[in-house]
């Protein structure tokens, strides 16, 4: 292969083919182990590098472009940005090579080439010359700060609290405007939410709201006076029916059957989820006091709760933080959802809370950075030290500064 300047000349030049074929057996090359064509690069003047950027993709992601699906880079001038498909998402880095790159529209690949006939020279013009180039990394767990501060700008309190505006309200497309992620992801992480579509808008459920609707619920299943609704067997219809009849949107319905319902053995009949309501009644207990005197809070639980369950200590994973002080034992509301997503972050809070944890209670407040028990072991070993004391093995910040 021979690099010259570029001539229009030069490729159907017998000369030129001549002086190639005395450049390849200088090289040691003989011209008939090579294919029918022959490429002779040059540069265009001027060259537009600036023009391009080139970025590094596996096979079954160039195999999905070329089929037709459209890719999105998504993020603001602060973010790092990400790359989307329609179901993944992608970190984007800009990467170094020690090697030039060189992009050229007309050059032929292996699969392209001429490779039988008579020897010819072909043309080859490069545009751009690089060193960098774009990698990709795939993001398994979407940040969902932004997702969750969108979404808290205009909960939905009922719709007495309604008004014709739509002001502070997204659609999903509104979302994915500002949120970084697939839609698919989007949606899925949006299905853990209390978050359900009105009027074409994906809407927070206020906690309050959530709560009128489940304590109306709770009430009418234990009076016992509406065919089809108690707590150990609530049919589908049935509950559509209360919630119609309470004014609550439709998607409401499906977002409460969905969140704080289980299915049972028989077809479209469910049952309240323990954990769940459980949960929500001591979420509800810990809003309205800083610190909670464990018996008294345990004994406000046990009788809040509806009649058919029982509270359980393992409830509160996540959710509230237990203290055992030296004559009392105290909890407050340390929901995960409120920590940093960036690891980090996340770990210099959990010391500035309490310089010392075991593993079971540090856990659930790892579980969202990490896929598996594995990974949280990795964030363990990456951020903490460990100690035993008294046979217990606690866990400490690698900064002494947190320290006890």
């Amino acid at each position: 292969m021979e690099i010259s300047s570029p001539s229009t000349e030069m490729f159907d030049s017998t000369a030129r083919l001549t002086k190639a074929e005395e450049y390849l057996r200088l090289a040691k090359v003989d011209p008939s182990d090579l294919h029918a064509e022959t490429q002779v690069v040059s540069f265009a003047a001027p060259l537009l590098s600036d023009d391009y950027r080139l970025i590094e993709l596996d096979k079954h992601l160039l195999e999905r472009l070329e089929q037709g699906e459209t890719i999105i880079l998504r993020g603001t001038e602060n973010d790092i940005p990400v790359l989307c498909t329609d179901k993944q998402t992608f970190q984007v880095k800009e990467a170094e090579t020690s090697n030039a790159l060189l992009l050229s529209p007309d050059c032929h690949a292996t699969g392209n080439v001429v490779k039988e006939g008579v020897h010819f020279l072909g043309a080859c013009q490069v545009v751009s010359v690089r060193s960098h180039y774009l990698e990709l990394k795939e993001v398994v767990r979407l940040k969902t700060s932004r997702l969750r501060e969108l979404l808290e700008e205009r909960p939905f309190f009922g719709w007495e609290n309604e008004t014709d505006s739509q002001a502070n309200c997204y659609s999903i497309d509104d979302l994915l405007e500002q949120v970084q992620g697939s839609k698919a992801q989007l949606l899925q992480v949006i299905e853990t939410l209390p978050v359900c579509e009105i009027d074409g808008k994906l809407r927070q459920l206020a906690f309050e709201y959530r709560s009128r609707m489940l304590a109306d619920l709770v009430d009418t299943c234990e009076s016992g006076q509406t065919t089809g609704l108690s707590e150990d067997h609530l049919n589908r219809q049935a509950v559509r029916e209360f919630f119609a009849a309470n004014k609550a949107p439709p998607s409401f319905t499906d977002w409460f059957l969905r969140a704080l319902c289980t299915a049972t053995d028989v077809p479209d009949v469910l049952r309240l989820d323990e954990r769940q309501v459980c949960r929500h009644y001591a979420e509800l207990l810990l809003r309205g006091t800083k610190r909670f005197n464990w018996d008294d809070f345990w004994t406000a639980w046990c009788q809040c709760v509806p009649v058919n369950m029982t509270p359980k200590e393992s409830f509160l994973e996540g959710l509230g933080l237990i203290e055992q002080g030296a004559r009392i034992k105290t909890i407050e509301l340390f929901p995960v959802e409120d920590l940093p997503e960036d690891p980090q972050e996340r770990f210099d809070l959990l010391f500035r809370r309490r310089p010392k944890w075991r593993h079971a209670d540090m856990e659930p407040y790892l579980r969202d950075l990490a896929t598996s028990p594995k990974e949280i072991g990795v964030l363990l070993t990456k951020f903490c030290r460990s100690t035993t004391v008294g046979g217990q093995k606690l866990y400490n910040s690698r900064d002494s500064s947190y320290s006890a």
